[in-house]
């Protein structure tokens, strides 16, 4: 398997790139619905996942 995602000219992103900001989006993402069930205010998880990344 090539390590290039995608290439145009010069630049390129690699797969862990990728499925590292995939990772990173999922557990926003479960993280974020976990928050809203439990009652917490979504906004401030949100502001504290900027500063824990």
């Amino acid at each position: 398997m090539d390590p290039v995602f995608l290439q145009i000219g010069s630049f390129a992103i690699a797969w862990y790139g990728v499925l590292i900001t995939l990772g990173i989006v999922a557990g926003v993402w479960v993280g974020t619905k976990m928050a809203r069930e439990r009652g917490l205010d979504v906004d401030l998880f949100n502001d504290m996942i900027l500063w824990m990344i």
